[in-house]
C-alpha cells in the first residue's frame, strides 16, 4: 500500500510539472493553472501574442495590405497546456502591401479616406513553449 502511495504522489507531481511549468509563463509571477486571469495590456507577452495574431490575420485574409496592431483592448491568459492568450484587439490596414519586403514597424496606417479599414478582433494565441509550438485557434475580426 505504501508503495502505490508513493507512486500516485509521484504521478500526481508530474503531472503538475507537465500542466503547470513555470517556466514558461512570460508575466514571471505564479498564474494558478485553470481560470483566465486579466493581464496587462502593457505585458511582453501579450504584446507578442497580439503580433502572432495580426500575422496569422495578414496570412489568412485577402487583402492586399498588411494589417497590424493599433490597440489592444483587453488581454487574459490562462493556463493551460502551456499559455492561452485571450485579446480584444483593433488592427488597421497599413500602406505595406503583403506582395513586398517590410517591416511592420515601419508600415504607417492608411490614412486615404477609401482604404482607410479598422477591425474589432477576437484572438486567441495558444503557446507551448516546450513544444516550440504557437497556434491561432480562434481568429474572429469584424468591422
Amino acid at each position: 500500500m505504501t508503495g502505490s502511495r508513493s507512486l500516485l504522489v509521484l504521478s500526481c507531481c508530474l503531472l503538475l510539472d507537465a500542466v503547470w511549468p513555470s517556466a514558461v509563463l512570460s508575466t514571471e509571477k505564479a498564474t494558478e493553472p485553470g481560470f483566465p486571469k486579466h493581464a496587462s495590456t502593457d505585458d511582453p507577452g501579450v504584446k507578442r501574442a497580439a503580433k502572432f495574431a495580426v500575422s496569422e490575420y495578414n496570412n489568412r485574409s485577402n487583402d492586399i495590405f498588411v494589417f497590424k496592431i493599433s490597440g489592444i483592448n483587453k488581454a487574459m491568459i490562462q493556463v493551460v497546456k502551456g499559455l492561452k492568450y485571450i485579446l480584444n484587439a483593433k488592427i488597421g490596414r497599413t500602406v505595406c502591401r503583403k506582395n513586398e519586403h517590410y517591416k511592420l514597424k515601419n508600415c504607417e496606417f492608411q490614412t486615404d479616406k477609401i482604404l482607410k479599414k479598422t477591425l474589432n478582433c477576437y484572438f486567441e494565441v495558444w503557446i507551448v513553449s516546450w513544444m516550440n509550438m504557437v497556434k491561432v485557434p480562434v481568429l474572429s475580426c469584424w468591422e
